[in-house]
């Protein structure tokens, strides 16, 4: 027997097992976080507001450190991939990453995550989850 035989195959878009990722959400999954959380990519006028939350979480003034990392995620990474968290109108968690595409004989891409906080007052609501 021909094990092509029994395969279906759809003869028009739309028909058969294509899948529609376009149609509401089934009852059975929950939304995402990005779907209630709004996100967006890291700017240079967030650097008050990290330096904030890290304050927060850590106990300490790292504002230095803070600006040296967001200039490199946002002007030496190959893909910009830092985010900002927003709920209340107000900036309440974000990621300092970059990708790099390969450097020193490596050709492959490796993400790094440099700096991660949640504002503590947002904690358990899913923004960094």
């Amino acid at each position: 027997m021909n094990p092509r035989a029994s395969l279906s195959i759809p003869r028009r878009i739309g028909e058969a097992h294509e899948v529609d990722y376009s149609k509401p959400l089934d009852a059975a999954f929950g939304s995402l976080a990005r779907d209630r959380i709004p996100v967006r990519s890291m700017a240079e006028t967030d650097l008050h507001a990290i330096v904030a939350i890290d304050q927060s979480i850590t106990g300490r003034a790292r504002a230095a450190y803070l600006r040296q990392k967001l200039m490199e995620a946002l002007h030496q990474s190959d893909v910009r991939v830092s985010l900002v968290a927003e709920l209340d109108g107000l900036a309440v968690g974000f990621v300092m990453a970059r990708v790099d595409l390969g450097e020193f004989g490596r050709a492959e891409p490796a993400a790094v995550m440099d700096t991660i906080g949640v504002d503590p007052n947002y904690r358990r609501q899913g923004v960094g989850r």
